[in-house]
């Protein structure tokens, strides 16, 4: 018995169907469709098909590696694009083969149109059950090794700081972006095919931001305390804004914020430590926060620059840093788990490598002051993050601290008050933290940077009309704030349970060369026609005829037409039948201008010319660049549907 919901979606995605791509379907697995008929009793007549015990074992006992790839990714992200989920896997297979296996994928209705995301497709509904059985593995999609695996990375924030602390303990811009380059030439830098560029852009975002934001002291302490995911994903929107290269800019930071948290549950579900399985799982973690990813490379090495590196050992181990007898701090960032402290203020970053080194003295010290620090939170935060207690650092900070205090500038804003205010301000705590110092009975000295929030607080006893200041309030951009854990759209638990599906299936496909050998006697016995054969031969071969009972001849005619060799009238009857039909790619080979043998998939643009003497333009899928061939070049020529669905 089909279960009503299952039943109900199955049946909403087949209602999608174009009608002639439906009968083609139902032809498939019903044989000749008699008039008149139901189509809501073809459409359980097809659900009945699906819900056959044989016939789903055959039908996965026929798929193959590649078809095991493709259908575990759509079960890991519930509802895709067939471009993305092709681009999942182009690093390992070529393009048109991938396009060939979807399209393949959809005749067999493994996938179907999706009912709630339009444009996309999903998992046959009635197959989701025995596939969790039998061919959905954590295995196939994320093969682990026993080299070096990759980690969810809380290096950046510490990156993010030492950035900071070159822009304010350096008054020229020259000599910040000198130190900046120092430190970014200092990273691991990871064996990958690496897009020019990207390192140097990043530095120009995270410069760009410092120098607007960096002597902020709230906005900064605001910044750093951002759980790790909001903060990537408030600077990956920043890159993607200066740059926008990588995806939409509507793209909702609820769904970047998805992307990481997916990131780094991946990451520390599976031991991955191949280039190509990193590759893919950061593209099934974007699809599957619904990102749509414009250039992959470029995404890809941001993503090994902010979010993931190599280790043994999980970030953590290791909680603090060491002070040397010198005033420099160093801790290893690859260890250290990342929590908000100040350092950059305090301290100047001297060394970026394995271990990061921060330098302090009279001029950082003095630099902290500035931004209104106290002996008191310098030394406690000291203590927080380094395992020593150097007595001598203290009464250094205090000593600093007295002569600091020998002549005092102050940027603030004076406000003058009557007396009852006056016990009102020294009354109301919240107020406390924006006073700089009360110079005089009812005169006290706001902090300048900080008068939007200390305004808000006199509208909260009920001052609603304050003058305004010479250079008005300061005004605020809208701040990132850390985003609800939203229920992204792919259900981790079942891919982390341990499966043996691939162990059930390797027994399952012992029996698949008996089983296509007996389809193709029973064509070949009952058949004689040779163009009956083929088609139906094809079909078997595509794995859409799975079981004797839809073995009968075809309605329909193959959409695929192919030609080679010296047969130059049927080449062109290809491109002249893929120019017509816009659904229709070509795949061509042929011998390139370096005498290479390639295998191209093309959008056909114009055809002229007569016979070997003709001239085809194409648009080479997915590079989108045109390329002029001439047809006496082309050893095959044939045509492939785009898509079954769309």
């Amino acid at each position: 018995m089909i279960d009503k919901e299952t039943l109900d979606s199955f049946i909403s995605s087949l209602s999608l169907l174009d009608e002639q791509v439906y009968f083609e379907m139902a032809g498939s697995y019903l044989g000749k469709i008699p008039t008149p008929f139901d189509k809501q009793k073809l459409h359980l007549k097809i659900a009945s098909v699906f819900h056959n015990e044989q016939f789903i074992s055959n039908l996965i006992t026929r798929l193959d590696e590649v078809d095991l790839l493709l259908v575990n990714a759509a079960y890991f992200i519930s509802n895709i694009g067939e471009e993305t989920l092709i681009s999942l896997f182009k690093s390992e297979h070529p393009y048109g083969y991938l396009k060939k296996k979807v399209v393949n994928l959809e005749e067999r209705l493994i996938l179907v149109p999706s009912y709630t995301h339009p444009h996309k497709v999903c998992l046959n509904q009635l197959l989701l059950q025995p596939f969790e059985h039998m061919v959905i593995d954590r295995t196939i999609l994320f093969p682990s090794s026993e080299d070096v695996p990759y980690v969810f990375s809380s290096q950046f924030p510490h990156y993010l700081q030492a950035v900071y602390s070159i822009v304010i303990h350096n008054k020229k811009e020259k000599a910040m972006r000198e130190n900046l380059n120092l430190i970014s030439s200092k990273i691991e830098n990871l064996p990958f095919a690496i897009p020019d560029g990207v390192e140097a852009r990043l530095r120009e975002v995270l410069l760009s931001f410092s120098l607007k934001h960096g002597h902020n002291r709230e906005y900064m302490s605001h910044f750093f305390s951002l759980d790790i995911y909001s903060l990537l994903t408030y600077v990956l929107n920043l890159y993607n804004t200066a740059f926008t290269s990588l995806f939409s800019c509507d793209t909702s930071t609820e769904r970047l914020s998805s992307f990481f948290r997916i990131l780094s549950d991946v990451l520390g579900t599976y031991k991955i430590s191949d280039e190509t399985i990193l590759r893919r799982g950061i593209g099934l973690c974007s699809a599957a926060a619904d990102i749509e990813v414009y250039d992959n490379d470029e995404f890809f090495r941001l993503m090994t620059l902010c979010a993931v590196h190599r280790s043994r050992t999980p970030a953590g181990t290791q909680h603090k840093g060491v002070v040397d007898s010198d005033f420099t701090f160093t801790y290893h960032p690859g260890m250290l788990k990342y929590e908000y402290h100040p350092i950059h203020y305090y301290a100047r970053i001297t060394s970026w490598d394995v271990v990061v080194a921060y330098t302090i003295d009279k001029n950082t010290i003095f630099h902290a002051f500035d931004y209104g620090f106290s002996v008191d939170q310098i030394i406690g935060d000291l203590d927080t993050i380094a395992h020593n207690d150097n007595q001598l650092l203290k009464e250094q900070i205090e000593h600093f601290r007295s002569e600091y205090d020998q002549i005092r500038i102050y940027d603030g804003i004076t406000v003058c008050v009557d007396e009852r205010l006056e016990r009102i301000i020294e009354g109301y705590h919240p107020l406390n933290q924006y006073v700089i110092k009360k110079l005089a009975a009812g005169v006290f000295l706001f902090n300048r940077e900080q008068e939007i929030y200390w305004k808000k607080e006199f509208d909260h006893i009920g001052i609603f009309d304050l003058p305004r200041t010479i250079t008005g309030a300061s005004s605020k951009e809208d701040f990132l704030l850390p985003v609800k854990d939203d229920e992204v759209k792919v259900t981790l638990k079942r891919i982390k349970a341990d499966s043996k599906a691939h162990e059930r299936l390797a027994k399952l496909k012992l029996k698949e060369e008996k089983m296509v050998n007996d389809l193709k006697t029973i064509v070949t016995r009952n058949f004689p026609q040779k163009s009956v054969q083929e088609e139906l031969l094809r079909k078997i071969e595509e794995k859409i005829i799975v079981l004797p009972s839809q073995i009968e001849a075809p309605i329909h005619s193959s959409h695929i037409i192919q030609a080679s060799g010296f047969d130059f009238s049927k080449k062109i009857r290809v491109i002249k039948t893929a120019l017509d039909q816009p659904d229709l790619f070509v795949e061509i080979k042929m011998i390139n201008d370096e005498e290479e043998f390639v295998t191209l998939t093309c959008d056909i643009i114009s055809y002229s010319g007569n016979g070997d003497d003709g001239v085809v333009v194409v648009r080479h899928i997915p590079q989108k660049n045109e390329i002029t061939i001439p047809v006496g070049k082309i050893f095959m020529i044939r045509t492939i549907r785009k898509s079954i669905f769309f």
